[in-house]
């Protein structure tokens, strides 16, 4: 005869609810069924690994949880494996129970967000992490899913999951550029992280761009960035002192910004929710970064980013070729006559 946790670790794998049920509710003792060959991953970490909801909802529902929140070998939660494994529904609903330990970290100090921020298809999960309710320090942690911590007092500007780091010094800010993942850089620039936060090894997150193309893309959400900062502390500083009239320099700033709004020959620029104008002068493919700035994503109306008809990197050009075969094509602006060096720039006379 089969072992019963043999069984029900095959049940989970073939998302068989029903069986799942059957199992649990004949062997109520080994619901949570660590496998110790497995990183001692439990049930609920098996089930949020494999994406299936429905065996996810009912281990919750049957106790799974309610000693403690389940962790493996590795220090992770259920959550970071749905964000880890890009499993966002379970992900969402465990974020919803236990939303107490959205900051805890693994043993490499990675938290759900990070993990989130580095895989790209978990960028849904970012704007839930964000809206969860922090628990609140003064209280013990909660064991139970109705916990008064849950009701904590909402996180303050920057938000708090955002500057955590982890063993390394990288905040989610360095995964998502890191990861290419475009989207994620807006959301966590929004929520208050700072792109000069370098790690232990003294790179920051722009530094760690997927490419070029993501590199300016994140250079020019920098920029506005600063400029952000830059009025909010003058209108502080006015607030402070207070001035009735604003400054000459600031009335000229507002009268370029309201000039550059029409979108010249040079560029496009755009104001997307959530405070962050979108620069993308002089980018390749602007035309279609345009089209796509009218199509709004879930997330709180932002323009999706850039299309990838222009982020890959098969869309580089060459930098400076030294030789012919770093060309794309052999023509006479990288071969010299006499062999296969690019030669120095040359007169004519």
């Amino acid at each position: 005869m089969i072992d019963p946790s043999i069984r029900l670790r095959r049940a989970i794998l073939l998302h068989d609810v029903s069986l799942v049920k059957r199992i649990v509710g004949n062997n109520p003792q080994i619901i949570r069924n660590p496998d110790f060959g497995d990183k001692s991953n439990t049930s609920l970490h098996l089930a949020a690994r494999e994406g299936s909801v429905e065996i996810v909802d009912f281990l919750i529902h049957a106790g799974h949880e309610d000693i403690s929140i389940s962790r493996n070998a590795d220090g992770d939660t259920p959550l970071m494996v749905a964000a880890a494994s890009e499993k966002v529904e379970v992900g969402e609903l465990l974020i919803k129970h236990f939303p107490w330990c959205v900051p805890w970290q693994n043993k490499d100090g990675l938290d759900a967000l990070m993990l989130s921020a580095r895989h790209e298809s978990s960028t849904p999960l970012i704007p839930v992490l964000l809206s969860a309710a922090l628990p609140d320090p003064s209280l013990p942690n909660p064991t139970a899913l109705e916990s008064p911590s849950t009701q904590a007092k909402p996180p303050p500007y920057p938000h708090p999951l955002v500057l955590a780091r982890d063993a390394n010094g990288s905040t989610a800010l360095h995964h998502a550029s890191a990861a290419g993942a475009l989207k994620a850089l807006r959301l966590l620039l929004m929520a208050g992280a700072n792109p000069r936060d370098a790690n232990a090894f003294a790179w920051d997150p722009v530094q760690y761009s997927a490419s070029v193309a993501a590199e300016v893309y994140f250079k020019n959400l920098v920029a506005e960035w600063d400029r952000r900062r830059a009025e909010a502390a003058e209108v502080e500083q006015r607030r402070l002192g207070g001035g009735g009239t604003m400054p000459p320099a600031a009335q000229q700033g507002q009268q370029q910004q309201q000039q550059e709004g029409g979108a010249g020959a040079g560029g496009r620029r755009a104001v997307v929710g959530g405070g962050v104008r979108l620069v993308t002068e002089g980018l390749e493919g602007g035309s279609s970064a345009g089209a796509a700035a009218g199509v709004e994503d879930a997330f709180g109306g932002v323009p999706l980013a850039p299309s990838k008809s222009w982020s890959p990197v098969e869309r580089k050009g060459p930098g400076t070729p030294t030789t012919a075969g770093s060309a794309k094509t052999t023509d006479w602006r990288f071969v010299q006559p006499g062999g296969g060096t690019r030669g120095r720039a040359w007169s004519g006379e």
